[in-house]
């Protein structure tokens, strides 16, 4: 029953973008170097994170031409300042947060939105953004036993997907979401999915989840911070631009 609502959700009929973005054919197969054209050129590397959120960010990569839009998801509540972000599929009471003393309050959940050959669409990144504050650097978000590591090294941490799905949850939503999972699988991400996201409210708590870039992987986030070391974002990566080329 799992297997078959999973592989329904992932072959949903995609949304089609906005008419004003169109979408080149295919320039160069082996040019695996990315070209990025982002509006702000005072980004930190890598600055597609945050540029791939900004009107007339696009990158050439792979002989496509990938163009970006922002989805405003809704709002995310954080009581605890602890954040997970797994597949629901493995998500479980045992779930580790992240170390990170997140701000506590409400706060919304952005996806960046890319559009690459023949007007396909797929979530390239999603945020949770704390505040406007501008972000000096990019750390990897680390569980309990992690240690810090370059964000270039790729052979780092995050959570790997078998479903097509990932989300964001406050630690203390766990254990009432999981037991919501055990039963509402269909409710949840084949009535209510359609527009590859879902904010989901239970209780005092909510949940948003999403489609993970094309499909199934092993998706890092990170933690952007501002120049007083305050957490800005917390971002996940579904790697539909190679930045580290």
């Amino acid at each position: 029953m799992v297997a078959v609502f999973f592989i329904s959700s992932c072959e949903m009929k995609r949304k089609s973008p906005p008419e004003d973005y169109e979408v080149e054919i295919p320039i160069d197969e082996n040019d695996s170097i990315p070209y990025f054209t982002i509006p702000d050129t005072t980004l930190v590397f890598p600055e597609i994170f945050e540029g791939s959120f900004l009107k007339g960010c696009s990158v050439k990569q792979w002989g496509l031409h990938m163009k970006f839009y922002t989805k405003n998801i809704g709002l995310i509540k954080i009581p605890s300042g602890k954040i997970i972000a797994e597949d629901p599929v493995t998500l479980s009471e045992t779930s580790k947060p992240y170390t990170n003393e997140f701000p506590i309050g409400t706060f919304p959940v952005e996806i960046a939105k890319m559009i690459k050959y023949k007007k396909y669409e797929g979530n390239a990144f999603v945020r949770i953004r704390f505040s406007e504050n501008k972000i000096a650097r990019w750390e990897y978000a680390l569980v309990e036993g992690q240690k810090p590591i370059p964000i270039t090294n790729l052979k780092g941490y995050g959570y790997s997907v078998d479903g097509g799905i990932g989300l964001f949850i406050d630690q203390e939503g766990v254990k009432e979401f999981t037991k919501i999972l055990h039963t509402a699988w269909d409710n949840l991400f084949l009535d209510n999915f359609e527009e590859e996201y879902l904010m989901y409210a239970f209780g005092q708590h909510n949940v948003a989840t999403f489609t993970t870039g094309a499909g199934d992987g092993f998706y890092r986030t990170y933690v952007g911070y501002d120049k007083e070391n305050s957490i800005c974002q917390l971002l996940t990566d579904f790697e539909l631009v190679e930045w580290w080329e």
